[in-house]
């Protein structure tokens, strides 16, 4: 297998994989080779240093080569014919050989020998304070990629610092530890602005309620009947608290919906929402194809069982609310007209005495246009009875 290992000068391509290629033992037992590395004496750690790459293939069978700088020997050409001992380099597993390359950039390298390589590793060093691996199994042209990133997850190298003792490496000699000291300033001062703003945040809204009058956000909501609001049935959770000038409290409680979804249950506002209105059958309708269902004044369905709907539509239901809704309805008051003379011009009030309501037996001819509204008779042509109060009529369903 042919493995490439690139990185930056410093990164720690060399001192880790030399440090294998000595070790591992996966390699125990074969004959070692390399070529000349700086400040490695081949001889003391029983490898063969090897003066002519060229003659690789003179090599015994199952040999392993290191070659350190690659590009040295296997730099890139340009359209020039592949040299024959290049070229060998494709039938490289008939004997067994294994080849372990170091180089800057895999551009560096034989674009022929590129094409065969195994296994890319990729050693990088951020900041020069610790040392990442990736791994592919072809060769990336760009390993610090967005993309090649993508494919490959890193890992943490702890290199052995005694492979610097058989070695001259000027990561060891020169490269100094250096942190990202504005990156963490900038960190640090995101931190730092984080916590006061949630702390302010906090101690605002916790200590709202306490502060002077004068300084305290309130409404000034006035009651003509009450000072103190009382919650709406349901429940006294988050209840407006008053102070002694009659103003409301705004707190996280009473600002605090009493059912989500729904803001206005808020207690803050139980003097604003109180009902003007309560919701009546207005009538029921039974479709011919889906279920029988009942609105209200306001044209909204009701939630009622099947056989209450049914019973509504052939029987009708009691009115309890209709002769004090009558009595509390306001006396009319028109203009009369004024076609015949001048003087005819001023208005002229007329007080009208309520009269006893007038029925008017009528027919309900089926709509075919809209057939979907819901106050349509439950069957075309059915006798219904109105009553008449006011000027307007009330249907009263048989």
């Amino acid at each position: 297998m042919l493995k490439l290992a690139t990185g930056r000068n410093g990164a720690g391509k060399t001192s880790n994989e030399l440090w294998d290629f000595l070790y591992n033992k996966r390699y125990e037992g074969r004959p070692k080779f390399c070529t000349k590395v700086k400040g490695f004496e081949p001889e003391k750690h029983g490898v063969t240093l090897i003066e002519d790459l060229t003659k690789w293939r003179e090599l015994p069978a199952g040999a392993l080569v290191f070659v350190d700088e690659v590009q040295d020997y296997l730099g890139a050409r340009s359209g020039r014919e592949v040299p024959e001992w290049i070229n060998e380099f494709a039938k490289h597993r008939h004997k067994g050989y294994d080849f372990i390359f170091t180089t800057p950039s895999p551009m560096m390298l034989d674009p022929f020998v590129r094409g065969l390589i195994g296994l890319h590793v990729h050693y990088s060093k951020p900041w020069n304070i610790k040392t990442f691996r990736r791994k592919w199994e072809t060769v990336q042209p760009n390993p610090d990629s967005k993309q090649s990133k993508r494919e490959s997850s890193p890992e943490v190298v702890r290199t052995n610092l005694k492979v610097f003792e058989i070695y001259t490496s000027t990561e060891f000699d020169t490269h100094k530890p250096r942190p990202p000291w504005k990156l963490i300033a900038v960190l640090v001062a995101a931190l730092i602005a984080l916590i006061g703003g949630g702390s302010y945040a906090y101690y605002t809204m916790n200590h709202i309620s306490d502060k002077p009058e004068g300084d305290s956000v309130t409404s000034e909501v006035k009651s003509s009947d009450a000072r103190v609001n009382p919650a709406p049935s349901g429940g006294s959770v988050g209840a407006v608290v008053n102070n002694d000038a009659g103003s409301v409290v705004w707190s996280l409680e009473t600002v605090q919906p009493r059912i989500p979804g729904m803001p206005w249950t808020a207690p803050i506002y139980d003097q604003l929402t109180k009902p003007s209105d309560f919701p009546r059958i207005a009538g029921c309708v039974k479709f011919q194809t889906g279920p029988c269902r009942c609105f209200t004044q306001q044209g909204t369905p009701i939630s009622m069982a099947q056989a209450a709907c049914l019973v509504n539509i052939k029987e009708g239901m009691f009115d309890p609310w209709r002769s004090s809704r009558r009595q509390q309805a306001p006396q009319q008051v028109a203009q009369a007209p004024s076609s015949l003379s001048p003087a005819a011009d001023s208005p002229t009030r007329l007080f009208q005495q309520e009269s006893a309501p007038q029925v008017v037996p009528v027919t309900v001819v089926p709509d075919t246009e809209y057939s979907s509204r819901p106050w349509r008779s439950a069957s075309a042509g059915a006798a219904a009875t109105y009553v008449q109060s006011g000027g307007s009529f009330d249907y009263v369903p048989r």
